[in-house]
């Protein structure tokens, strides 16, 4: 949205601006519902801004130590006059890294909405330029808008731009967009959170990791968080399911990341409505087990 869970996710067979809008839980493109937005949502130098984020923290689903990062997080952010008068500066370079599908770039949306700040994220198709220089110069763009927003700056397959320096088979502009971005997050405005997220942290420079003052790291969900999952599918379509036929779909999605075992299960309840069309359904039974597969 392991970690955070939201039922629109981001479908990477989608076109980039179509994924952000479902993540960020829009049915169209926020530039036309709201005023909030004073530039088109995509732009040509590189950036998507967003001007506020409608997904909740209370919507999501946070492991144990997910949740405590993700609320030390919030706290220090509440109190940063606080921790000032102690010489003391708030975590703003966060890194969430693990695999794919489970809920990196929608905590990062929902943190942005309970820290009331607005959002820039990263589209990196726009901001990667062949020219000479040009790459980095989007990148500081971007941190400057983000400076002049104040806002959650947020960078997804981070890894395509922080790469390891010392397995760089050239010398050219890969090396300096890596130490542009090094320059750029030891100059970052301490008003603006800085989130990356990676399914490959192994790729990342170790001076850009050292950056970081945060590390938050994301799992598979386990049985437990797929049958929380489950039950708030359900509910979203106004449908209650009981614990016996829960842990038996759970099991049958058990390994699948939050986005695996959300298609998995809304393809069998789908199948299952339709099969019992004329209905008025209010419980889901075991017969849509038939539907589920693992």
């Amino acid at each position: 949205m392991s970690l955070s869970f939201r039922i629109q996710r981001m479908d990477l067979t989608e076109d980039y601006d179509t994924r952000l809008r479902k993540a960020l839980g829009y049915s169209i493109m926020p530039s036309r519902v709201s005023r909030i937005v004073t530039r088109p949502l995509s732009s040509e130098d590189g950036y998507i801004k967003v001007g506020s984020s409608r997904i909740s923290i209370d919507e999501a689903i946070l492991r144990g130590s997910i949740r405590t990062e993700v609320d030390s997080l919030i706290e220090e952010y509440s109190n940063i006059e606080v921790l000032k008068m102690y010489n003391l500066t708030f975590s703003n370079k966060v890194l969430f890294h693990g695999p794919s599908g489970c809920g990196k770039t929608l905590l990062a949306t929902a943190l942005a909405n309970r820290l009331k700040k607005p959002l820039v994220v990263i589209n990196l198709a726009r901001i990667v330029d062949s020219g000479l220089g040009k790459t980095s110069a989007n990148i500081a763009e971007a941190f400057n808008q983000a400076r002049d927003i104040k806002a959650v700056l947020f960078f997804d397959e981070f890894d395509a731009l922080g790469k390891n320096r010392a397995e760089l088979n050239d010398h050219g502009e890969s090396r300096r967009i890596t130490s542009a971005i090094l320059q750029m997050m030891d100059s970052l405005d301490e008003h603006v959170l800085m989130i990356a997220a990676t399914n490959h942290i192994e790729f990342l420079d170790a001076a850009i990791l050292r950056r970081f003052s945060r590390k938050i790291e994301f799992f598979q969900p386990n049985k437990s968080e797929i049958k929380t999952l489950l039950t708030k599918l359900a509910s979203k379509a106004n449908l209650t399911i009981n614990e016996p036929v829960r842990a038996r779909i759970a099991e049958k999605l058990k390994g699948k990341s939050y986005a695996g075992a959300e298609d998995g299960f809304l393809i069998a309840l789908k199948r299952f409505v339709i099969g019992n069309k004329g209905k008025k359904l209010k419980l889901i039974d075991d017969s849509i087990i038939d539907y589920i597969h693992s």
